[in-house]
C-alpha cells in the first residue's frame, strides 16, 4: 500500500491510498510551496492498470457513469486525480473524501474545501486548503514541450511576456510551458466564480522572480464584479525533470 507523508498547515500526517489501486497508482510524494498554506501531492500511475471495474470499485456508478464515454487514458487519469484527492481529503478529516463532477466537468469539492487537480501524461497532481485559508486554488502540470508553433505561442503568450521571460534567461519554450501552465492554474482558480471560460490573453505574467520561482500574474479586462482588470494574483512554480508545476491560491 504506498503512503507518503506531507506537511499541512498544522502537523505531518499520512496519506494513504485504497490498495486495491496498486498497482495502477505507482508512487506518491509531496510537493512543498513555501509560504502557502496548501496541501498538495503527486503521484505516478500506470495505464496499463486501469479498468472499468476498477474505477467503479474506487469512484462509485454515478461518477464512473459521467466519464463513461471518455477514451482510456482519459479515465486513466481521471481516476488517479480522484483517488490522489480522496485520500488527502481523508487526511485531512474534513468528513465526504468524494469529488463529484459538475456539469462543466469541473471537481466538485466537499464542502468548506478549496482544491484544485491537474494531470499531465502519466502524473497527477492534487492542491487542498479549507475554505477559510484561502478563496481560490489553481494548480498545474505541463510537459516541457521540445517544439511548438510560433503560431500556437503567439495565442498563449504575449510579446511583453516572452520578453520578460527572456529577460530572465528563460529560453522560449520553457517560457511558453510556465506561461501557459500559470495561465492555467488561474482560470482553475478563477472559473468557479466566473463559471465560463475566458481566453490566454486575459491575464498577463507581468512579473517572475526565478530566485524564488514565483510569478505576479494580472487581469486584462474585468471577468466580474469582484474580479476587476488590473487585479494581480501571486503564484510559485516547480520545475521536475520534464515538468513546470504551476500553483496559485489567493
Amino acid at each position: 500500500m504506498p503512503s507518503i507523508l506531507y506537511e499541512n498547515d498544522i502537523e505531518m500526517t499520512e496519506v494513504k491510498v485504497n490498495s486495491n489501486l496498486s498497482p495502477f497508482i505507482m508512487a506518491i510524494t509531496p510537493l512543498v510551496f513555501d509560504g502557502f498554506p496548501v496541501t498538495c501531492c503527486r503521484c505516478e500511475f500506470n495505464p496499463s492498470f486501469y479498468s472499468d471495474p476498477l474505477a467503479i470499485e474506487v469512484l462509485g456508478e454515478d461518477l464512473f457513469n459521467k466519464l463513461s464515454g471518455s477514451v482510456h487514458n482519459r479515465k486513466a487519469e481521471f481516476l488517479a486525480g480522484r483517488a490522489l484527492a480522496a485520500s488527502m481529503l481523508s487526511a485531512l478529516s474534513v468528513g465526504s473524501v468524494d469529488v463529484d463532477m459538475g456539469i462543466d466537468r469541473a471537481p466538485v469539492w466537499p464542502k468548506y474545501v478549496k482544491g484544485s487537480i491537474s494531470h499531465a501524461d502519466q502524473i497527477a497532481i492534487c492542491a487542498i486548503c479549507s475554505d477559510g485559508i484561502a478563496k481560490r486554488i489553481g494548480i498545474d502540470i505541463e510537459p516541457l514541450i521540445n517544439e511548438v508553433s510560433d503560431e500556437l505561442i503567439e495565442t498563449i503568450v504575449s510579446k511583453a511576456e516572452e520578453q520578460l521571460a527572456n529577460d530572465h534567461g528563460i529560453v522560449k519554450l520553457a517560457a511558453f510551458s510556465l506561461i501557459f501552465s500559470a495561465k492555467e492554474s488561474l482560470f482553475k482558480a478563477l472559473y468557479p466564480e466566473v463559471n465560463y471560460y475566458f481566453d490566454f490573453n486575459a491575464a498577463t505574467i507581468t512579473h517572475i522572480d526565478t530566485d524564488q520561482r514565483s510569478f505576479e500574474i494580472k487581469l486584462n479586462i474585468d471577468l466580474s464584479s469582484i474580479l476587476k482588470k488590473d487585479m494581480v494574483f501571486t503564484g510559485c512554480y516547480q520545475l521536475m525533470s520534464a515538468y513546470v508545476i504551476t500553483l496559485i491560491v489567493d
